[in-house]
């Protein structure tokens, strides 16, 4: 089994970020998470500006590196499910 990659974009608005990241998972059989798509389907007909896509965004929650770090540097062993791995 190849050794996992995790490719994270971040870049101004409208340079390509989206165009890339559906690239490599198109070519890599690799699983999408878009903040495009969630807004889209959280929000649909909501987001017709750049003001509403960054109030829209807002809402959503996302781990922040130290909360992130909590769970990946805990010493113990690798755990034995998917859940597991996000479980506090």
């Amino acid at each position: 089994m190849p050794e996992p990659i995790l490719h994270l974009m971040a870049g101004k608005i409208a340079s390509g970020k989206s165009t890339l990241a559906k690239s490599l998972a198109s070519d890599c059989s690799a699983i999408l998470l878009s903040e495009d798509h969630w807004l889209s389907q959280l929000y649909p007909d909501q987001v017709e500006s750049v003001l509403d896509y960054v109030r829209l965004s807002r809402l959503l929650e996302f781990p922040t590196v130290s909360t992130a770090s909590n769970w990946m540097m805990r010493p113990v062993g690798p755990p034995t499910t998917a859940l597991e791995a996000f479980a506090d």
